[in-house]
């Protein structure tokens, strides 16, 4: 059973390289559907010491695959480019993941995203929240400042003040991140997302 999970989410993987988006997308809502509801069932098929040796290593294949449609949805919802990289960096993992403005890329860590998840979507909702801050910081960085959303500015103001704060350890994020607009217009689209993502699929 073990050799047939990993050959179905390595196939849902590959799956995402098809280019003919009329052929992709009922192959979508049938990895989505193996990914998100059967995988669990074949899970119980295998007995505690399969599932203990092998549950990280299946986690780490659904990551990939996640992350591969997440790219994929913003670029054919929002033309936008987005790179999702799995890393080492020992602070992801106490972090679902996180997205780096210097470089433009979205990080996780395998651990730091079995830690944190909640649910079959836990990760899904990770690299939409983590694309809005791309989002977001592209906005800030237009050329045009006619150009910014004004809901954009009022995030714009709470980033400029973060970045001049005379600290280096992020303790106005920490304290504040429940309250910071940054952070609850990621959550909101996020979970919007979700739930557009599925209707557009069905």
């Amino acid at each position: 059973m073990i050799d047939i999970i990993y050959k179905r989410l390595d196939q849902t993987i590959s799956n995402l390289d098809i280019t003919n988006f009329e052929e992709l997308f009922p192959i979508i809502l049938e990895d989505l559907e193996y990914v998100l509801v059967t995988l669990n069932e074949d899970e119980k098929k295998l007995s505690s010491v399969e599932q203990f040796m092998n549950g990280s290593k299946i986690r780490k294949k659904v990551f990939v695959y996640i992350s591969k449609l997440a790219t994929l949805y913003f670029k054919l919802i929002y033309n936008m480019d987005v790179n999702i990289i799995n890393s080492s960096d020992y602070n992801l993992s106490i972090a679902g993941g996180g997205y780096n403005s210097n470089d433009g890329n979205i990080y996780y860590s395998d651990f730091g995203a079995i830690l944190s998840q909640t649910s079959e979507l836990s990760f899904l909702h990770t690299c939409l929240h983590e694309g809005r801050h791309q989002m977001q910081h592209e906005s800030y960085t237009s050329e045009s400042l006619l150009s910014i959303p004004p809901y954009m500015l009022k995030l714009l103001k709470e980033s400029l003040l973060e970045d001049n704060l005379p600290e280096n350890n992020r303790k106005f994020y920490k304290d504040n991140y429940y309250n910071l607009f940054t952070e609850n217009d990621a959550e909101h689209f996020a979970k919007e997302e979700i739930y557009d993502l599925i209707k557009k699929l069905l």
